[in-house]
Protein backbone atom coordinates (compact mmCIF):
# COMPACT_ATOMS: atom_id res chain seq x y z
CA UNK A 1 0.00 0.00 0.00
CA UNK A 2 1.28 3.05 -1.31
CA UNK A 3 1.23 6.25 1.29
CA UNK A 4 -1.36 7.67 -0.82
CA UNK A 5 -3.53 4.57 -0.55
CA UNK A 6 -2.72 4.54 2.94
CA UNK A 7 -4.14 8.57 3.15
CA UNK A 8 -7.32 7.25 1.40
CA UNK A 9 -8.07 4.56 3.48
CA UNK A 10 -7.80 6.84 6.89
CA UNK A 11 -9.54 9.65 5.31
CA UNK A 12 -12.81 7.08 4.39
CA UNK A 13 -12.49 5.91 8.08
CA UNK A 14 -12.79 9.09 9.39
CA UNK A 15 -16.36 9.29 8.04
CA UNK A 16 -17.18 5.87 9.37
CA UNK A 17 -19.34 5.34 12.47
CA UNK A 18 -18.47 1.89 14.10
CA UNK A 19 -19.94 -0.11 16.49
CA UNK A 20 -18.35 -2.90 18.54
CA UNK A 21 -20.64 -5.28 20.41
CA UNK A 22 -19.00 -8.27 22.44
CA UNK A 23 -16.99 -9.51 25.31
CA UNK A 24 -15.22 -6.23 26.78
CA UNK A 25 -12.10 -6.94 29.08
CA UNK A 26 -9.15 -5.22 30.75
CA UNK A 27 -5.53 -6.02 30.32
CA UNK A 28 -2.87 -5.79 33.27
CA UNK A 29 0.54 -5.86 32.43
CA UNK A 30 2.54 -6.64 35.55
CA UNK A 31 6.06 -6.34 34.49
CA UNK A 32 9.56 -6.75 36.85
CA UNK A 33 13.09 -8.90 36.41
CA UNK A 34 13.96 -12.43 38.04
CA UNK A 35 16.87 -12.71 39.62
CA UNK A 36 16.63 -15.45 42.06
CA UNK A 37 14.43 -18.48 42.88
CA UNK A 38 12.31 -18.51 46.23
CA UNK A 39 13.36 -20.88 49.04
CA UNK A 40 10.20 -21.81 49.64
CA UNK A 41 9.65 -22.69 46.41
CA UNK A 42 10.98 -23.48 42.92
CA UNK A 43 9.67 -20.49 41.08
CA UNK A 44 11.00 -17.12 40.39
CA UNK A 45 10.71 -14.30 42.27
CA UNK A 46 9.27 -11.16 39.95
CA UNK A 47 11.08 -8.17 41.52
CA UNK A 48 8.22 -5.04 40.47
CA UNK A 49 8.64 -2.54 38.19
CA UNK A 50 5.75 -1.46 36.77
CA UNK A 51 1.87 -2.21 36.18
CA UNK A 52 -0.24 -1.25 33.23
CA UNK A 53 -3.79 -1.51 32.07
CA UNK A 54 -5.07 -1.81 28.34
CA UNK A 55 -8.79 -2.26 26.74
CA UNK A 56 -8.80 -5.88 25.95
CA UNK A 57 -11.04 -8.24 23.91
CA UNK A 58 -13.92 -5.92 22.62
CA UNK A 59 -12.58 -3.21 24.05
CA UNK A 60 -9.56 -3.50 22.44
CA UNK A 61 -11.32 -3.66 18.72
CA UNK A 62 -12.81 -0.63 19.66
CA UNK A 63 -10.08 1.13 20.58
CA UNK A 64 -8.06 -0.42 17.25
CA UNK A 65 -11.05 1.39 15.22
CA UNK A 66 -11.07 4.53 17.08
CA UNK A 67 -6.88 5.09 15.82
CA UNK A 68 -7.76 4.67 12.45
CA UNK A 69 -9.83 7.38 12.85
CA UNK A 70 -13.56 5.78 13.27
CA UNK A 71 -16.13 7.63 15.57
CA UNK A 72 -16.11 4.23 17.94
CA UNK A 73 -18.47 2.86 20.29
CA UNK A 74 -19.05 -0.28 22.23
CA UNK A 75 -21.08 -2.04 23.97
CA UNK A 76 -19.88 -5.08 26.58
CA UNK A 77 -20.60 -6.84 29.23
CA UNK A 78 -19.36 -5.25 33.11
CA UNK A 79 -19.34 -6.16 36.73
CA UNK A 80 -20.27 -3.60 39.25
CA UNK A 81 -16.09 -3.61 40.66
CA UNK A 82 -13.12 -1.24 40.17
CA UNK A 83 -12.28 -2.68 36.69
CA UNK A 84 -15.05 -1.59 35.57
CA UNK A 85 -14.33 2.02 36.40
CA UNK A 86 -10.66 1.01 34.98
CA UNK A 87 -12.13 -0.09 31.58
CA UNK A 88 -14.23 3.13 31.17
CA UNK A 89 -11.37 5.63 31.80
CA UNK A 90 -9.38 3.91 29.12
CA UNK A 91 -12.45 4.46 26.46
CA UNK A 92 -13.08 7.95 27.93
CA UNK A 93 -9.51 8.62 27.07
CA UNK A 94 -9.63 7.13 23.85
CA UNK A 95 -13.24 9.54 23.01
CA UNK A 96 -15.09 5.72 22.48
CA UNK A 97 -18.48 5.86 23.75
CA UNK A 98 -20.12 2.97 25.53
CA UNK A 99 -22.51 1.32 27.18
CA UNK A 100 -21.12 -1.07 29.42
CA UNK A 101 -24.30 -3.34 31.08
CA UNK A 102 -23.16 -3.94 34.94
CA UNK A 103 -24.09 -7.21 36.17
CA UNK A 104 -24.12 -7.73 40.46
CA UNK A 105 -22.55 -10.72 40.07
CA UNK A 106 -19.92 -11.18 37.66
CA UNK A 107 -16.67 -9.94 37.51
CA UNK A 108 -15.65 -7.45 35.08
CA UNK A 109 -13.02 -9.92 32.90
CA UNK A 110 -9.64 -9.55 33.79
CA UNK A 111 -6.46 -10.72 32.52
CA UNK A 112 -3.60 -10.12 34.37
CA UNK A 113 0.35 -11.21 33.09
CA UNK A 114 3.43 -11.45 34.82
CA UNK A 115 6.19 -10.38 32.41
CA UNK A 116 9.82 -9.93 33.04
CA UNK A 117 12.52 -9.39 30.77
CA UNK A 118 9.99 -9.68 27.34
CA UNK A 119 9.17 -13.46 28.79
CA UNK A 120 5.63 -14.18 30.32
CA UNK A 121 5.32 -15.76 33.13
CA UNK A 122 1.92 -16.20 34.34
CA UNK A 123 -1.26 -15.30 33.05
CA UNK A 124 -4.12 -14.64 35.24
CA UNK A 125 -7.61 -14.62 34.45
CA UNK A 126 -10.64 -13.29 36.54
CA UNK A 127 -13.61 -13.77 34.55
CA UNK A 128 -17.37 -15.59 34.62
CA UNK A 129 -18.24 -16.96 31.86
CA UNK A 130 -21.86 -17.94 32.05
CA UNK A 131 -24.17 -16.48 29.64
CA UNK A 132 -26.80 -13.90 31.16
CA UNK A 133 -30.53 -15.09 30.69
CA UNK A 134 -34.21 -14.48 31.78
CA UNK A 135 -34.51 -10.78 33.22
CA UNK A 136 -30.50 -10.07 33.33
CA UNK A 137 -30.36 -11.21 29.35
CA UNK A 138 -33.69 -9.11 28.74
CA UNK A 139 -32.04 -5.92 29.81
CA UNK A 140 -28.66 -6.35 28.58
CA UNK A 141 -30.77 -6.84 24.53
CA UNK A 142 -33.02 -3.65 25.47
CA UNK A 143 -30.06 -1.66 26.42
CA UNK A 144 -28.05 -2.79 23.28
CA UNK A 145 -30.37 -2.55 20.55
CA UNK A 146 -31.03 0.92 22.37
CA UNK A 147 -27.85 1.88 22.16
CA UNK A 148 -27.54 0.96 17.61
CA UNK A 149 -30.41 2.86 17.41
CA UNK A 150 -29.17 6.00 19.36
CA UNK A 151 -25.35 5.58 18.20
CA UNK A 152 -27.02 4.52 14.15
CA UNK A 153 -23.50 3.01 13.14
CA UNK A 154 -22.32 2.58 9.83
CA UNK A 155 -21.12 -0.96 10.77
CA UNK A 156 -21.81 -3.04 13.94
CA UNK A 157 -18.71 -5.71 14.46
CA UNK A 158 -19.91 -8.80 16.68
CA UNK A 159 -16.74 -9.56 18.57
CA UNK A 160 -17.21 -12.84 20.32
CA UNK A 161 -14.52 -14.55 22.70
CA UNK A 162 -17.37 -17.06 24.78
CA UNK A 163 -17.67 -14.65 28.26
CA UNK A 164 -21.16 -14.57 28.15
CA UNK A 165 -22.50 -11.61 26.18
CA UNK A 166 -23.22 -12.55 22.87
CA UNK A 167 -26.21 -15.28 23.65
CA UNK A 168 -28.48 -17.10 20.92
CA UNK A 169 -31.13 -14.02 21.56
CA UNK A 170 -29.04 -10.96 21.44
CA UNK A 171 -27.04 -12.56 18.35
CA UNK A 172 -30.55 -12.73 16.05
CA UNK A 173 -32.11 -8.97 17.26
CA UNK A 174 -28.93 -7.50 16.22
CA UNK A 175 -28.47 -9.70 12.99
CA UNK A 176 -32.67 -8.41 12.45
CA UNK A 177 -32.11 -4.93 13.28
CA UNK A 178 -28.75 -4.70 11.33
CA UNK A 179 -30.82 -6.37 8.42
CA UNK A 180 -33.78 -3.92 8.81
CA UNK A 181 -31.67 -0.81 8.93
CA UNK A 182 -29.02 -2.09 6.10
CA UNK A 183 -26.04 -2.02 8.80
CA UNK A 184 -22.82 -3.96 7.13
CA UNK A 185 -22.60 -6.94 10.13
CA UNK A 186 -19.04 -8.08 10.72
CA UNK A 187 -18.37 -11.09 13.15
CA UNK A 188 -15.45 -12.36 14.67
CA UNK A 189 -17.18 -15.67 16.02
CA UNK A 190 -15.92 -18.87 18.93
CA UNK A 191 -16.95 -21.76 19.30
CA UNK A 192 -19.85 -21.86 21.52
CA UNK A 193 -22.02 -19.37 19.21
CA UNK A 194 -20.73 -20.66 15.84
CA UNK A 195 -24.20 -21.90 13.91
CA UNK A 196 -26.11 -18.99 15.50
CA UNK A 197 -24.25 -16.20 12.79
CA UNK A 198 -26.55 -16.45 9.99
CA UNK A 199 -27.02 -13.61 7.23
CA UNK A 200 -24.22 -11.43 7.97
CA UNK A 201 -21.73 -9.41 5.52
CA UNK A 202 -18.79 -10.49 7.13
CA UNK A 203 -18.06 -14.35 8.67
CA UNK A 204 -14.65 -14.40 9.86
CA UNK A 205 -13.55 -17.43 12.21
CA UNK A 206 -9.78 -18.00 12.17
CA UNK A 207 -8.55 -21.39 11.25
CA UNK A 208 -8.51 -23.25 14.86
CA UNK A 209 -12.38 -22.38 14.76
CA UNK A 210 -13.31 -23.19 11.20
CA UNK A 211 -11.55 -26.58 12.07
CA UNK A 212 -13.46 -27.06 15.28
CA UNK A 213 -16.91 -25.99 13.39
CA UNK A 214 -16.38 -28.92 10.15
CA UNK A 215 -15.39 -31.65 12.97
CA UNK A 216 -11.64 -31.87 11.26
CA UNK A 217 -8.05 -30.41 10.29
CA UNK A 218 -9.43 -27.94 6.89
CA UNK A 219 -6.46 -27.58 4.79
CA UNK A 220 -6.11 -25.18 2.34
CA UNK A 221 -7.11 -26.61 -0.49
CA UNK A 222 -10.60 -27.54 1.40
CA UNK A 223 -11.34 -23.65 2.32
CA UNK A 224 -13.17 -22.96 -0.89
CA UNK A 225 -16.05 -25.59 -0.76
CA UNK A 226 -16.29 -25.19 2.97
CA UNK A 227 -16.56 -21.02 2.53
CA UNK A 228 -19.23 -21.60 -0.32
CA UNK A 229 -21.06 -24.30 1.63
CA UNK A 230 -21.22 -21.53 4.64
CA UNK A 231 -22.05 -18.84 2.32
CA UNK A 232 -24.94 -20.70 0.51
CA UNK A 233 -26.30 -22.64 3.55
CA UNK A 234 -25.92 -19.63 6.31
CA UNK A 235 -26.54 -16.81 3.93
CA UNK A 236 -22.90 -15.21 4.82
CA UNK A 237 -21.86 -12.45 2.46
CA UNK A 238 -18.31 -12.82 2.71
CA UNK A 239 -15.96 -15.51 4.65
CA UNK A 240 -12.72 -14.44 5.79
CA UNK A 241 -10.15 -16.80 7.53
CA UNK A 242 -7.34 -16.00 9.30
CA UNK A 243 -4.78 -18.39 9.10
CA UNK A 244 -2.24 -16.64 11.29
CA UNK A 245 1.69 -16.05 9.94
CA UNK A 246 0.54 -17.74 6.53
CA UNK A 247 -2.08 -14.59 5.86
CA UNK A 248 -6.05 -15.13 5.32
CA UNK A 249 -8.10 -16.76 3.00
CA UNK A 250 -11.38 -14.73 1.45
CA UNK A 251 -14.32 -15.62 -0.52
CA UNK A 252 -17.04 -13.17 -1.76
Amino acid sequence: MTKQDLAKVLDKAKSLKAMVIGDAMLDRYIFGTVDRISPEAPVPILSHQRTELKAGGSANVALNLSAWGCSTSLAGLVGKDSNAKELKTILDESHIRHSLIACEDRPTTIKTRVVASSHHLLRIDEESSTYLQGAEESKMIDEVLSFIKNEKPDFIILQDYNKGMLTPDLIEKVIEYSMAQNIFLAVDPKEQNFLSYRNVDLFKPNLREASQAAKKSISVDEMPSIANQWRKDRGFHTVAITLGGQGIYIQN
